[in-house]
């Protein structure tokens, strides 16, 4: 493993290390004021990210570092663990592999030591007062950035410290082992032979353990237990994948009636955990983890909109009109509203969104208010996301759009029968065989086809294509000389084909027949109509 050793080595310190003072020595620091970038701001990356930062210690797993606090350095924190406003030194360090970590001050005064997640501001990991030395041992996720603080509680004059900052096993991280999905999920699985990541005030520090990340889809009260394992469990819910504060944990649920495990906590919608399952002391073995969602914030359909049972159906807003974020499954867009339609009959259909220029994303939840079924479609400005889905007549459907208000205008999100609209009379599904019979006497002659002469009564359905594919329209078995014709989409669409009579075995025969080349959701509507006369009908749909 390689180590940085920044100061000298001796035999009082960590293997390498025997004093300190080195400062603008060793440490890349030409000015001695902490800040190897020289521009006296105090962040030695030069990249602004923290005024707090004296030194970068780069990505080493193993590094030994000495420096001095001195009152120049000023007081950038009022400490974590007590109050110290004397001088404080910052050290920033990068991961370089998820592991659990040990950092050791070896001060010559009494002082205080602290690790943030993140830069300056960051939340603490863990912190230490007043000890020889000071020991704090985090989890670290690779890629992520940690800040070293050591300070003083007043103004001692130039103290010198070193420090030691080294993972406490060379065993890779089993985190995350895997991921808990919607408002109620479970997994079981064995901590036998795992790695031993996590720790917590209610035990879990000698014991392997299984890390589930976890971002929650709603606000709201969650609980988590493992009832049902075969070991004295722990449970604790860390803020952040892998690596952060722990913000909840228990050992033994009811009051230590079982040493099974069981807790609730309010967790943030958008925001990533970890759900750990571990064990009391060294206790490893079976688990089972269950989680639900037991108290909920306002629900995606509490405010939403109500859209017609009816296609095409179109809704237009401001794109100042933000109803609040509810749904994080599709995009990071800041801006929100929410539709329930409903489907007024079996086929596909397509959902598009315009809001032009800004961004968009838009949401299908083909399970409604549940939220948990969804398609999800995001596009660059200026261009519209559109999703194409099946559902049954009667079926609630929630949408849910997106968008950054970037400039001004409006929003218009259109859902329509996928195939040119929505068809004309009796929807006949997208059944294969497809069979209707019916009568055309007494109603009306609203329509006409391209090869019909004189005018008579019609009937008028509907048809969407399952798949792409040649299909038969026949009404073969009708009681009178029928024609048909078949027009693309609504009552109003393009005739797509006409016929009379249809010719077999060189006869003519006076029931009329169409082949069709559609594509898989194409809807057409079907005029059953007759040549100068009604009567009953059958017409058939399959396929070729």
């Amino acid at each position: 493993m390689a180590a940085v050793c920044a100061a000298g080595c001796g035999p009082d310190r960590p293997p390498g290390l025997e004093g300190f003072g080195d400062i603008g020595g060793t440490d890349g620091d030409p000015t001695g004021d902490g800040d190897p970038t020289g521009d006296g701001d105090g962040d030695p990356t030069g990249d602004g990210d923290g005024d707090c930062v004296d030194v970068d210690l780069g990505s080493d797993p193993e590094v030994y570092f000495g420096a001095v606090i001195e009152a120049g350095l000023g007081s950038d924190h009022d400490g974590e663990c007590v109050v110290s406003p004397g001088p404080d030194y910052s050290a920033i360090w990068t991961a370089p592999f998820t592991a659990p970590y040990r950092l050791t001050m070896y001060p010559d005064i009494p002082a205080a030591m602290s690790v943030l997640q993140g830069a300056c501001g960051g939340p603490s990991l863990g912190c230490t007062a007043f000890n020889f030395p000071n020991t704090v041992d985090f989890n670290a996720v690779a890629g992520e950035r940690y800040t070293f603080v050591f300070d003083t509680d007043i103004d001692y004059g130039p103290t010198y410290f070193d420090m030691w900052l080294y993972p406490v096993d060379d065993e890779p991280s089993d985190c995350p082992f895997g991921e808990l999905f919607g408002t109620h999920d479970g997994r079981f699985g064995s901590t036998l032979g795992t790695s031993n990541d996590f720790g917590s005030q209610c035990g879990g520090d000698g014991a392997g353990d299984h890390g589930y990340l976890f971002v929650p889809p709603v606000t709201g009260l969650y609980e988590f237990h493992t009832f049902g394992s075969d070991y004295d469990t722990v449970l604790e819910v860390v803020q952040g994948e892998c690596g952060g504060p722990v913000i909840a944990c228990n050992d033994d649920a009811f009051d230590g009636m079982t040493v099974e495990s069981q807790l609730t906590v309010e967790l943030s919608a958008g925001q990533a955990y970890t759900i750990v399952a571990d064990g009391f002391g060294a206790s490893v073995g079976n688990y089972e983890l269950t989680m639900q969602l037991i108290d909920d914030q306002p629900g995606l359909c509490d405010d939403a909109q109500v859209l017609a049972s009816m296609v095409p159906v179109m809704a237009e807003w401001p794109v100042e009109s933000d109803a609040g974020n509810q749904y994080f499954g599709c995009s990071f867009a800041s801006s929100e509203r929410r539709f329930v339609w409903t489907a007024p009959a079996d086929g596909l259909y397509r959902a598009s969104q315009d809001a032009t220029p800004n961004f968009s994303g838009l949401a299908v939840l083909l399970d409604g208010c549940n939220g948990q079924d969804g398609m999800c479609a995001t596009t660059i400005p200026g261009e519209e996301p559109t999703l194409v889905f099946d559902a049954a007549a009667g079926q609630e459907i929630v949408f849910v759009s997106e968008w950054d208000p970037e400039a001004p205008g409006l929003i218009t999100l259109t859902v329509e029968a996928e195939g040119g609209g929505s068809g004309c009379g009796q929807s006949l599904g997208s059944e294969l065989p497809a069979v209707a019979s019916g009568t055309t006497l007494g109603a009306g002659n609203d329509s006409e086809g391209s090869c019909s002469f004189d005018g008579a009564p019609e009937a008028e359905l509907s048809w969407t294509a399952p798949a792409n594919g040649s299909y038969l329209f026949s009404l073969e078995g009708s009681n009178y000389d029928t024609l048909m014709y078949i027009r693309d989409g609504g009552c109003d669409g393009p005739e797509l084909a006409c016929n009379d009579d249809t010719i077999t075995d060189q006869m003519v025969d006076l029931w009329s027949s169409i082949p069709l080349d559609l594509s898989a959701g194409q809807t057409v509507s079907i005029f059953v109509d007759g040549y100068n006369g009604s009567g009953s009908y059958e017409l058939s749909i399959t396929e070729l």
